[in-house]
């Protein structure tokens, strides 16, 4: 569900930034975040809230303890298997500002 609201936001926001002004994109990105980050904390309580009326406090605190550690174990295996298969492409490098400068030594060089 979570993943389905993530892609409807994507297409939304590629599809309204294509049909607003420019001076409009910024205040309807910051409503869009809004309003998503509002969306996921529902999708993330609800459960535990839903668990805890029916079964309890102590089934709707483990709930959603359970519900933030698969959050949190899913994101580090995600960021695993990234640096696995990155093969060095991703550079924590800084290279920004001495490119530029050695853009700058080699047309003045010529």
């Amino acid at each position: 569900m979570i993943v389905g609201h993530t892609l409807l936001i994507f297409f939304i926001v590629e599809y309204l930034f294509t049909q607003v002004f420019y001076d409009f994109e910024g205040l309807l990105s910051i409503i869009l975040i809004i309003i998503s980050i509002g969306i996921y904390l529902i999708l993330t309580f609800l459960p535990a809230f839903l668990i805890g009326r029916k079964k309890g406090v102590n089934w709707g605190i483990v709930t959603f303890v359970l519900t933030i550690f698969w959050l949190i174990f899913y994101t580090i295996i995600i960021f695993f298997v990234i640096f696995i298969t990155s093969n060095g492409r991703y550079s924590i490098q800084p290279n920004g500002i001495m490119d530029l400068k050695s853009t700058q030594n080699s047309n003045e060089a010529e």
